[in-house]
């Protein structure tokens, strides 16, 4: 890049795929002039918010925030939130959960039911697992099982603080802010969707 076009700095965009905190490591910062931009995986999200290192409340007002982290020294952490996929995310699990608890009181109807009532712990919990694999929501009740009954609670804390990540996403860079602002680098991010379009184009020609 430098060679043929001349350029003295190289900034990288990519996905949380591509450039990992390895690659990172051993192939962009020993290399003098080269800085990147790329996003946390949500495993990472997760994490800095658990540790309080990012506060979500602040996005009550804005949706951008530039913080720092010690598990990513040296770099810039700008936290954006998306309000259209944050509702969107809430809405279907909020439509999972009731769709999954119909089933769960279907269950609760044939263990209390006065004929051919469905009994012990382990056929219950097999139709019961069957509800949560199907629709991926185990993590979100507590459940009780016994040879003759099964009662189901959710887990509102972690359902709230995973609302409260919804539509989050966090870009991490090198990049000084004296060359881009958290703005102009969430805008850079998002240019890799055009990106990805013109190589959509370009093999459909190919």
């Amino acid at each position: 890049m430098r060679k043929r076009f001349g350029v003295k700095n190289v900034v990288w965009v990519t996905d949380r795929g591509i450039l990992t905190s390895s690659n990172i490591k051993e192939l962009v910062k020993p290399v003098e002039g080269l800085d990147y931009i790329s996003g946390l995986s949500k495993a990472s999200i997760r994490k800095l918010a658990e540790v309080e290192a990012i506060q979500l409340g602040l996005f009550d007002e804005v949706n951008l925030v530039e913080f720092e982290s010690e598990d990513y020294p040296d770099e810039r952490l700008i936290a954006c939130r998306n309000p259209l996929v944050a509702a969107k995310n809430k809405k279907q699990r909020e439509a999972l959960l009731q769709i999954a608890e119909e089933q769960f009181e279907l269950i609760i109807k044939a263990i209390k039911r006065e004929k051919r009532a469905l009994k012990g712990a382990d056929k219950i919990a097999l139709r019961v697992g069957k509800v949560l694999n199907k629709y991926k929501i185990n993590k979100y009740y507590d459940l009780d099982i016994t040879d003759f009954s099964f009662n189901y609670e959710r887990k509102q804390e972690l359902i709230e603080q995973e609302i409260a990540l919804d539509g989050v996403y966090i870009l991490r860079t090198s990049v000084d802010k004296t060359l881009m602002n958290g703005f102009e680098v969430v805008k850079a991010y998002k240019s890799l969707s055009s990106v990805e379009e013109a190589f959509r184009c370009y093999k459909l020609y190919v």
